[in-house]
């Protein structure tokens, strides 16, 4: 979910918050994101919470974009989308928006 802060902080113009379902995933997720970053020109500033020990939350700070990747009930627990719901939720091409958990099946 990207989501357009600007007319809320002055850290960052959008907060994009994303899910993973293991710890890997979440560092790969996070790698990948700062590499991209980088080669465009846009290196990340900083990343906290990867690597090594079993952790459910990454930030890394693009300057413009803050990056958020929550692994398992995280991005539940700490409720940015909650903490963002008045800026405008941002559509991003090819990315359906997610499900709300109340209409998840539970297995």
């Amino acid at each position: 979910m990207l989501i357009h802060v600007e007319d809320f902080v002055s850290y960052a113009d959008y907060v994009l918050i994303v899910s993973a379902n293991s710890t890997p995933q979440l560092d790969a997720i996070a790698d990948h994101c700062a590499r991209v970053g980088k080669a465009m020109g846009s290196p990340a500033l900083s990343v906290e919470g990867a690597g090594g020990g079993n952790h459910d939350w990454v930030l890394a700070d693009f300057g413009d974009v803050v990056l958020h990747v929550f692994k398992g009930d995280a991005r539940h627990r700490y409720d940015l989308e909650g903490l963002w719901s008045d800026a405008a939720q941002v559509e991003i091409p090819g990315v359906e928006p997610p499900v709300p958990p109340e209409y998840v099946a539970s297995s």
